[in-house]
């Protein structure tokens, strides 16, 4: 390489690479020399056909065993094994300002920022450690790269395309492993939205098999849904969001609310479902005690409806003025509930989160859900339509409105614990097998 050469300080001590004598270099035009093949920065492999991993690029042959076919056009950069690990800043910077990078730098899937993602270390960490600046949403679980590293690459597109996060996408089981350990860890402090969307994400990942339960111990702790982290041998899974007055927010652990996600999440967190675990009638000697009323006739209702765009619905709600539910599981208790599902009757104390309950069964959301928008569930294709059901899913923003009425203290659990599907995932196993798998795992009570 050049005596000068823009890559020399970014090398690491034991680089093998020659420095070109001072008096050569002096003798003919830079241009001249990089021509006959002197390095002056990293240089560019094209290869237009290329037929095996036989460029002599580092780690060439995972890369192309790993890509599910074969690349038709290879452009890599040679030369970043070379790099020492302390200068990766200044070396990123180089790559980012030089557009000949760039179709290296922008190919899906390709050899080098396959590669930057998994040896790049920026502050002594993999580039997926971070978030980007602009992703604030996820500040509560994911730092901001430093601002060290900021100064020297401050182009957000080459530090997402190498794995500093702009999103919770999990791609791997390596991944999904990150973001759980970052849930349970009590030094980060994510809100209620982001907690909520992270354990959607890992349900995604799980349902479209980019992660296996099965080459995952199930994490030791979890983070609950009034933001506290608990021991998960204490955690329950929040199936059906009118329950979740019924449960202690420190114990409760919420994520997706379709059949199939909170399938997947109970697989992965290896957790009951508080349907499993609550039982409990509406007070009094009349199950069907109440003012029965129709929807309609409710001006709240109506102007809830009004507001997302939709019809009010048919049929009748049971109206309390205090609504008292008395349990009988997991321990016999009463408390007061904003709403509940009786024999097939929605009973509330107040309407509009009935309201929202109803909608969670008609349209219960899956990935969807993640927008926290309510106006979301007015749209029709946030999930299949659970009618006929008795008991449905809500939506997370019943979800965030049964919380405000919480009960105090917490009661022991009885709860049946399942260590995941015993079907094969790999011969793709789904979460529709999984819910008979996770019965016939065995069991662990506490009371």
């Amino acid at each position: 390489m050049l005596p000068d050469a823009v890559l020399a300080p970014l090398l690491a001590p034991d680089a093998p690479l020659a420095v070109l004598a001072a008096e050569l270099a002096e003798r003919y035009p830079r241009r001249v020399l990089t021509a006959v093949g002197v390095l002056d920065s990293f240089a560019l492999l094209v290869d237009e056909q290329p037929t095996a991993p036989d460029h002599e690029l580092a780690d060439e042959e995972l890369w192309w065993d790993a890509a599910e076919e074969p690349p038709s056009r290879l452009v890599a950069i040679r030369d970043l094994d070379l790099v020492d690990a302390d200068a990766w800043p200044a070396a990123l910077r180089v790559l980012a300002s030089d557009p000949v990078y760039r179709p290296a730098l922008r190919a899906p899937g390709g050899y080098s920022v396959w590669w930057l993602a998994r040896h790049v270390r920026l502050a002594g960490h993999r580039p997926r450690y971070w978030r980007l600046p602009s992703a604030t949403g996820l500040a509560g679980l994911f730092d901001a790269v430093p601002e060290s590293v900021r100064a020297a690459v401050a182009d957000d597109g080459l530090l997402a395309a190498i794995g500093v996060r702009a999103d919770l996408s999990v791609a791997d089981a390596a991944s999904a492993a990150d973001l759980l350990t970052r849930l349970g860890d009590p030094a980060r402090s994510p809100d209620a939205a982001l907690t909520w969307a992270a354990y959607a994400e890992l349900a995604d990942a799980v349902l479209a098999e980019r992660v296996d339960p099965g080459e995952l111990d199930p994490p030791s702790r979890l983070r609950a849904s009034d933001g506290s982290v608990l021991d998960a041998d204490r955690g329950v899974l929040l199936d059906r969001a009118w329950l979740a007055p019924a449960l202690p927010p420190a114990e409760t652990v919420a994520g997706r609310l379709d059949p199939d996600g909170i399938d997947a999440l109970a697989e992965l967190l290896d957790l009951p479902l508080a349907s499993e675990i609550l039982a409990g009638e509406v007070a009094g000697a009349d199950p069907g005690c109440g003012e029965r009323t129709a929807w309609a006739a409710l001006p709240e209702v109506v102007a809830a409806c009004a507001a997302i765009g939709t019809a009010v619905p048919e049929g009748e709600l049971w109206c309390h003025d205090r609504l008292t539910v008395e349990l009988s599981r997991p321990e016999a208790r009463r408390l007061e509930v904003p709403v509940w599902r009786q024999d097939g009757r929605w009973h509330a104390s107040d309407p509009v989160r009935a309201l929202l309950a109803l909608w969670s069964e008609q349209w219960p959301c899956g990935s969807h859900g993640r927008q926290y928008r309510v106006a979301q569930v007015g749209d029709g294709h946030v999930g299949r339509s659970r009618r006929s059901r008795c008991v449905g899913r809500a939506g997370p923003q019943r979800a965030a409105l049964a919380s405000a009425s919480r009960p105090r203290g917490s009661g022991g659990y009885a709860e049946v614990r399942v260590r995941g599907c015993s079907s094969d995932p790999r011969a793709g196993q789904r979460a529709g097998d999984c819910r008979a798998g996770r019965a016939r795992r065995g069991s662990r009570v506490r009371f």
